[in-house]
């Protein structure tokens, strides 16, 4: 059985059962809400330690290679990653202007401690007291680790070639190993994803008024749409005329699925990486580079999404158009803050929606709070693109620097 058809299998059990749960019961929606945090602990389970020996075994590799391949894929990454991100919240910008969704009523809802970015206390925690207590991370802040696998790496080309090598080995040996397991997981999931899909379906039941958001509701959703099943299709088939778009499509199924129930990206990082090497050929050298590097800075479709509702959001309190140069800023700020997400997985379109309603200012600071009633709904979302963008990323920029090989649609798992 596919891993795509168990997760979307799991996915359709876990709305059934939602159905028949009573939603008023407080033992039972605390039970649910126990399991959920446990199904997305165990996703996460090897993503630490299977960054940290593929990364570093990545790094060398690619820094030894004759043709300098790391620093090409470096650059060719963030190019992609930027313009990516820009085009996409200027799609998001423009949508918003031409076919506007309705303004939301404004509740009052309790103020909560508004949103902040903590510069310097990200820049210490990147540098921990003990290189090694990155073992230990919980898994939610991955750059340390990713810092931790460049430095790795970089400590092998320092010493003696045979010395090197006997370590570089072991990170071989241990990041197949983690592979393993995170493979061994993933044919699992379909049962964690009935919990997820139960506990998002409860909180869809739960929405209070959902009329006063089903305009937002579906023009996100049609939106997303057509970034999925036309942009990028047609953006593959520019690149790469010869290859089917909708096989990288069918391939990226089961990481869409995690993604948008999970509404954690790195819950959904050892499908994308087990999916992208055993369905699109990508080598784990870049595999795992690529993906490391857009699921950390790379959150495109988290600002696209925040950047909507906060448009919604101005034309709910103001009915004044906004201008072109307001427009711009905007989207910047979007832009900005989707590199500004590593410390986020579970929950990056709203905190991309609270940032910007803070840095705009001018009273909307804690506007954000009109949209709390479907911020769930805003992370499944943005989660889902932010997923896709890593799958196709890793396609094109894989196949680019020759380290990808098609593979037949049967063999896909």
């Amino acid at each position: 059985m596919k891993v795509w058809f168990k997760l979307l299998v799991g996915a359709v059990l876990g709305i059934v059962l939602a159905q028949f749960l009573p939603v008023d019961n407080s033992f039972l929606s605390d039970m649910l809400e126990w399991l959920r945090s446990v199904a997305i602990r165990i996703g996460r389970w090897t993503v630490v330690p299977l960054l940290i020996f593929s990364l570093s075994s990545a790094i060398f590799r690619l820094r030894d290679d004759k043709d300098k391949n790391f620093f090409l894929l470096l650059i060719q990454s963030c190019f992609f990653m930027i313009c990516i991100s820009a085009v996409l919240i200027a799609f998001g910008i423009i949508a918003s202007a031409l076919f506007s969704p309705s303004r939301i009523p404004i509740f009052i809802e309790e103020r909560s401690p508004l949103p902040q970015l903590d510069t310097v206390r990200t820049l210490i925690d990147n540098i921990p007291d003990n290189m090694l207590a990155v073992l230990s991370i919980n898994g939610d802040y991955l750059l340390p680790v990713c810092l931790f696998s460049f430095l790795s790496a970089i400590g092998f080309s320092l010493v003696e070639r045979t010395v090197a090598r006997q370590v570089l080995n072991l990170f071989d040996s241990l990041s197949r190993i983690f592979y393993a397991v995170a493979g061994f997981i993933s044919e699992f999931l379909g049962l964690l994803m009935l919990v997820l899909a139960a506990s998002w379906a409860i909180q869809w039941k739960t929405l209070v008024q959902p009329e006063f958001f089903s305009n937002l509701i579906i023009f996100l959703a049609i939106l997303s749409g057509i970034i999925i099943f036309g942009f990028f299709p047609l953006l593959l088939y520019i690149t790469y005329p010869k290859v089917n778009p909708f096989i990288v499509l069918y391939s990226s199924f089961a990481s869409i699925l995690t993604g948008f129930f999970s509404g954690d990206i790195n819950f959904s990082l050892p499908i994308i990486m087990r999916h992208s090497k055993e369905n699109l050929g990508v080598r784990r050298r870049s595999n795992v580079c690529t993906t490391a590097l857009f699921a950390l800075f790379g959150r495109s479709g988290s600002a696209m999404v925040a950047v909507v509702a906060f448009l919604v959001i101005l034309k709910s309190y103001s009915s004044l158009e906004l201008r072109f140069i307001e427009q711009l800023t905007i989207g910047i700020q979007a832009l900005a803050a989707s590199f500004l997400l590593a410390r986020h997985p579970g929950d990056g379109a709203y905190t991309t929606l609270m940032l910007l309603c803070l840095w705009y200012g001018r009273g909307y600071e804690s506007g954000f709070l009109i949209i709390k009633p479907i911020a769930f709904y805003l992370i499944a979302l943005g989660t889902c693109l932010d997923v896709f963008v890593i799958s196709c990323a890793t396609f094109i920029l894989s196949k680019k620097t020759s380290f990808q090989e098609m593979k037949h649609l049967r063999k896909f798992i």
